[in-house]
């Protein structure tokens, strides 16, 4: 009788750290996916600073509606995943990233560009354009810093470990 309730007891302990670790792997998945989604994003971001020099105003209002399609795109995408169990709010810190990444798009990087490429310049111009810059630099890190303490949150649950994000010194140089 011992026997078979330590044998019942160890099957039904294995059965837990198997579901463990298969819990553990979907969290994993899940996290890539939304990685996935926004790394795409960021290069489409890098791509556009990396072009700006070398375009004229037209071509890099293009250049920005691309990026916005490639944000509205990577939020249609992320709104598809799913992960079955509490993801402790790891979605939704990555959906208001992806909200704050469409609204700088859309509007701030319009105006960004309109300044940039005015050919009637007048005092105090270019310091607009830092203070725009500022301003929605600085959001985006409040964004930014719930999405990775979500993440890490999440990370944490699912005992797996978050690594530095592959595209991290390039965003870092381009600040």
């Amino acid at each position: 009788m011992t026997k078979n309730i330590l044998i019942s007891i160890g099957l039904g302990f294995g059965a837990m750290v198997f579901s463990g670790c298969q819990d553990s792997q979907k969290a994993v998945r899940y996290n890539d996916s939304l990685v996935a989604v926004q790394n795409d994003i960021i290069l489409s971001f890098l791509k556009l600073k990396d072009d700006l020099g070398q375009l004229d105003s037209a071509d890099a209002q293009a250049e920005r509606l691309a990026v916005l399609r490639k944000v509205e795109n990577g939020i249609s995408k992320a709104q598809k995943l799913s992960f079955d169990g509490d993801d402790k709010q790891f979605k939704k810190a990555f959906m208001e990233l992806l909200k704050f990444y469409k609204k700088a798009v859309a509007q701030d990087y319009q105006e960004l560009l309109a300044l940039a490429y005015t050919t009637d310049t007048v005092m105090g111009h270019a310091a607009k354009m830092e203070a725009l810059t500022r301003r929605f630099t600085k959001e985006e890190e409040q964004y930014d810093k719930a999405f990775a303490r979500a993440q890490k949150q999440f990370a944490t649950s699912y005992n797996f470990r978050v690594q530095e994000n592959e595209l991290q010194e390039e965003i870092d140089r381009n600040r």
